[in-house]
């Protein structure tokens, strides 16, 4: 018997563009391709969506609680909430937006994966100048390898993010969620 767990990733990005959906199935896809597969690994398979905050900022927003609470409301176990956010800088302000943001999903159970500077520099993927819609077709056509990515950059504590661009903690947060479901 399979036990499947139903990841949520509260992306940034807007519902029309799905940058982000494109990344992080990206490194799902390519990291941890026996546990998102359909006969899944040691007994648990993920299957993930998204829900699109349409901008950082929104996270605390009526909207994205509601469809939070109505996923919930369909789903009554062995689902997950995984907020994902982009530390743009190592400023104070974004200090303190780290600081808040992991505040309310400690609050909430939820989970919180952070990238340095951006997901992007994470898959190593330089498209700055095309437009968000652009930069899905881009990545599509032209994936990263991963022999490029080193696995210890997605493996990096929140506490320690911030000394190198594209760093993130995606491999901690989600090992962790297939340790709560063994």
């Amino acid at each position: 018997m399979i036990k499947e767990l139903k990841v949520y990733f509260v992306v940034e990005t807007d519902a029309a563009t799905k940058t982000d959906d494109a990344y992080y199935t990206w490194i799902l896809k390519n990291f941890y391709p026996e546990i998102t597969s359909a006969k899944g690994l040691n007994g648990i398979r993920l299957s993930f969506d998204f829900i699109h905050m349409n901008g950082k900022m929104n996270y605390r927003s009526r909207k994205i609680d509601e469809k939070i609470k109505s996923f919930k409301r369909m789903r009554k176990e062995n689902i997950y909430f995984v907020f994902c956010f982009d530390l743009d800088s190592t400023s104070n302000q974004d200090k303190n937006f780290l600081k808040n943001v992991d505040a309310f999903c400690r609050e909430r159970d939820y989970f919180l994966i952070m990238s340095y500077r951006e997901i992007e520099s994470v898959l190593k993927v330089k498209h700055k100048t095309l437009s968000k819609s652009d930069r899905v077709k881009e990545f599509n056509r032209k994936q990263p390898k991963k022999d490029t990515i080193n696995v210890r950059d997605l493996r990096v504590k929140i506490s320690d993010l911030g000394k190198i661009d594209g760093e993130s903690n995606i491999c901690l947060v989600i090992d962790e969620l297939c340790k709560k479901a063994s």
